[in-house]
């Protein structure tokens, strides 16, 4: 019999099949040639029939192994090891792992094959795969955002709490570094964070200490900020962080309830040791795995005291020795299966599960043990964690049935209701919830019933003092097992911040709708959402209308200064305030205080308008500081104009512009008869001149008799332009070009009679600088007043004339330029002052004038 070796009652008394076979010239296996009974009983056949077939008549035809190359191994290295299915005769199928050798026996190259049944251990992690799904979908559904991440900062899983919270998915986040980069636009904020977040992570590691809480403010996909909580558990291999949204109880000065995330662990495959001790307890055979365990070689552990050596001291020796030799001398019954710890070179534990047989002699005496040892350290590690998290987790866990019973539940419950997991399991849980909440419960149910998620499902549940506690569920079924597996958290602070909110909003609009002051708010797309009374007033529309506008679109607020006011307060989140004046989008002129501000309601920007109607103060302003100028010159005002208003009556108590009138038609006859009549040219002169004489004295008259005049606002520009156009259109303008280069929109606070010292400035320029062919007019603008210049190209006024051509009657040297009456002049420097205004006249080099006019702009 070939197992009659050096092994034979070992290999005998083995739980694994022993399989001795032939090795044929070409290096492959040939017939089988003999089996220990376990391989046999396995197989189901007898030796006979056995030693008839050959590996490939057990060896599951789906389950083929690449067999050249296996051999090509074993026969090179003299050993191989392998997994396959083997196929009893019945058609049983049996997962096993092989461990073989090449050795020689007379001559003949011969294999070992040990084969192990690893149905248990699939079936194990076939178990284990199930129950990490399970805690993965439990992860996915949580309501907490959470993230895995391992020690080089790879992301390795992401819930989908986690991308609804903050908008990124795995892909846009891989790894720890781009998450900082991301998460933290401004680099100063973002290096305090990346330092602070290390040294946790290094003094957790250091000091075994609990990981502290963060509380950060993170920048979301979309470009919203939101204040974060972090909780992070460190792990040796893996780490996990949960992140809470604590902005809505920031803005509402209450913090919601701080809480552990679910946290989930990875789970190793384990693996085998195979391990023999004499009836001394001494190492007789031991695997290479073993050896890679305990960092040492063969020769190192042969013949070694394992409980010297292997085992945590002195429990190794004291306690664990004596029950080992009890064993060996039959006084009491060695356990199968047990489960214990060992010690690697370095010190570390390792948690193994033991599958044991006791080898005995001819007698019945034992003299060895056999083990097989599966490392089961991160198993039990994973459900030390997992237990940590179902015990002191602040989230409800529970699992229920079809029936309406809460099947288990975790610490939590009882924590936060009261009552005693007992007690929860004794009656339908319908029981504990708020009566008006029970139907819409019951409601919600019967989709889980059918195999449907249910998230963010909300109702009320009474605790045993009686106090309701609103709670947030995220549940699913599992259908064929008619079990619904649920995690629920308190939300009662946050529903008493909703509440309090919504109560201090209707609070706000009673007060808005009340202000005397004007008050409107605009949304985040610039829509108007709210306008008092007072603001409609303002802008004397209905207030409906004023709902119905988009800041963006009021071209009033562009052309005012209101919409680049609002954009500025809306970008640096801090008050602008100014004074405008604006024609309202409802055409009404007024003067406006406003003040813009920008507050967050539900994480998105608001747009406050307080606006107040100050048109009766600036008019008043306004009269103020020209009143302050107008008394400075009163005293020399009164004695002029009495002198001047005496030389008018005087002239208009003649009918002379009536007679004058007669002498120009009947001169413009005579020149249409004949229009190279010098005397008649003359005449036609002379009684044109006369009427200007005359115009001019009942303009002096007008204003001399009026101590203050009627005034609004004008626009300079238009007066300028149409008296422009008009002189234009009765002129050669082939002979004299009048280039107007006057701003746009000059406003001032003015009477129309204002009007009179453009005409005379534009008259006296075609009259007496006809021979200069052009006349410029532009301005130029200073801090609150408008100069405007009249610039001619004939002959230049004297200096000491300049001053005196204002006067009343005064003319220049008729050798020099044309004559005039002098009241032209004195009629234009008089408007100015009952304006405020100032006239002059300045050289135009190389020759000419420019006659001037100072004015308040109307602001």
């Amino acid at each position: 019999m070939l197992l009659n070796l050096k092994y034979s009652e070992l290999f005998e008394n083995f739980n694994d099949s022993v399989i001795i076979l032939e090795l044929t010239d070409d290096g492959m296996p040939g017939t089988f040639l003999d089996a220990n009974q376990v391989a046999l009983d396995k197989l189901e056949y007898t030796k006979e029939e056995f030693l008839k077939l050959s590996p490939s008549d057990i060896d599951a035809k789906e389950k083929q192994i690449d067999v050249p190359k296996i051999m090509k191994g074993l026969v090179k290295n003299g050993k191989a090891s392998f997994e396959i299915v083997h196929v009893s005769k019945s058609g049983k199928r049996i997962p096993v792992e092989i461990s073989s050798i090449v050795f020689e026996e007379n001559g003949n190259k011969m294999i070992l094959s040990i084969a192990r049944d690893v149905t248990t251990k699939k079936e194990a992690e076939e178990e284990l795969k199930k129950s990490e799904e399970r805690f993965r979908k439990l992860l996915s559904s949580s309501p907490v955002a959470t993230v895995v991440y391992d020690n080089d900062g790879n992301f390795l899983f992401i819930n989908k709490k986690f991308t609804e919270l903050f908008g990124y998915t795995l892909t846009d986040i891989p790894n720890v570094e781009i998450w900082f980069n991301t998460v933290y636009p401004d680099e100063q904020y973002r290096n305090r964070i990346m330092n602070d977040w290390y040294d946790a992570i290094d003094h957790t590691r250091s000091y075994g200490n609990d990981f502290p809480n963060f509380n950060e403010r993170v920048t979301c996909n979309d470009g919203s900020v939101k204040d974060i909580q972090f909780h992070t558990i460190l792990g040796d291999d893996v780490n996990i962080t949960s992140f809470f949204d604590i902005t809505s109880a920031k803005e509402n000065e209450k913090a919601l309830v701080n809480e552990k995330d679910i946290i989930k662990s990875i789970l190793d495959t384990a693996d085998t040791i195979v391990l023999a001790l004499d009836s001394d307890g001494n190492v007789s055979l031991i695997n290479d795995y073993g050896c890679k365990l305990f960092g040492r070689s063969e020769t190192e552990l042969f013949g070694k005291n394992w409980f010297e050596f292997a085992l945590k001291q002195p429990e190794g020796v004291e306690a664990t020795l004596p029950i080992f030799r009890d064993i060996m001398n039959g006084k009491i019954e060695g356990n199968d299966y047990v489960e214990g710890q060992i010690v690697d070179k370095d010190g570390k534990i390792i948690d193994i599960a033991w599958r044991n047989n006791f080898l005995k002699n001819n007698e019945g005496k034992i003299t060895a043990t056999l083990s097989v040892g599966i490392d089961i350290t991160e198993k039990n590690k994973a459900q030390r964690e997992i237990q940590d998290i179902y015990n002191y987790s602040s989230d409800m866990f529970c699992i229920a049935d079809f029936d309406g019973y809460l099947r288990k539940v975790n610490p939590s419950w009882e924590r936060q209701l009261g009552f005693s997991a007992k007690e929860l399991c004794s009656k339908p849980f319908i029981e504990f919830v708020h009566p008006d909440d029970k139907e819409i419960t019951i409601s919600s149910l019967s989709q889980l019933t059918y195999g449907n998620p249910l998230d963010g499902f909300e109702n009320r549940y009474i605790d045993k003092n009686g106090k309701e506690h609103w709670l947030s569920w995220n549940s699913f079924s599992k259908m064929d097992e008619k079990l619904i597996f649920a995690v629920a958290r308190d939300i009662t602070e946050k529903k008493v911040a909703q509440q309090n909110f919504e109560n201090l909003s209707n609070l706000n609009k009673s007060i808005i709708e009340s202000s005397s002051v004007g008050i409107a708010l605009y949304d985040e797309k610039g829509n108007c959402i709210i306008a008092n009374d007072a603001i409609a007033s303002i802008v004397k529309a209905p207030k409906e209308k004023l709902l119905e506008q988009n800041f963006h679109q009021i071209e009033s607020w562009k052309e005012s200064g209101l919409y680049d006011a609002a954009l500025t307060a809306i970008e640096k989140g801090k008050p602008v305030t100014l004074e405008t004046f604006a024609i309202t989008t409802f055409n009404t002129e007024v003067w406006v205080n406003a003040t813009f501000s920008t507050f967050l309601k539900e994480n998105k920007p608001q747009l406050l308008l307080i606006a107040r109607d100050v048109s009766d103060r600036k008019k008043f302003e306004q009269e103020i500081r020209e009143t302050e100028h107008q008394l400075r010159l009163l005293n020399s005002e009164l004695f002029e104009s009495n002198t001047m208003k005496e030389l008018l009556i005087d002239i208009m108590t003649h009918d002379l512009k009536n007679s004058a009138g007669n002498i120009s038609s009947t001169a413009q006859l005579l020149l249409e008869e004949n229009s190279k009549n010098e005397l008649h040219k003359l005449i036609n002169d002379s009684s044109n001149s006369l009427i200007q004489i005359l115009d001019n004295a009942a303009t002096l008259a007008k204003i001399t008799d009026k101590t203050k005049l009627d005034r609004k606002r004008l626009n300079l520009t238009s007066i300028i332009k149409n008296e422009s156009d008009k002189i234009s259109k009765v002129i050669d303008q082939e002979t004299f070009e009048i280039i107007n280069n006057i701003s746009d929109n000059i406003f001032v606070f003015a009477n129309e009679i204002i009007s009179q010292i453009f005409v005379n400035y534009i008259g006296n320029a075609i009259k007496y600088a006809e021979e200069g062919k052009k006349l410029v007019i532009e301005n130029k603008f200073l801090t609150d007043r408008v100069l405007i210049k009249f610039s001619d190209f004939g002959q230049t006024i004297p200096q000491d004339k300049r001053e005196l051509i204002f006067s009343k009657n005064f003319r220049i040297d008729q050798t020099n330029l044309k004559t005039g009456k002098g009241l032209g002049l004195a009629i234009v420097k008089r408007i100015a002052e009952l304006h405020n205004a100032e006239v002059w006249v300045e050289p135009n080099y190389p020759s000419g004038n420019i006659f001037c006019f100072e004015m308040f702009l109307y602001t």
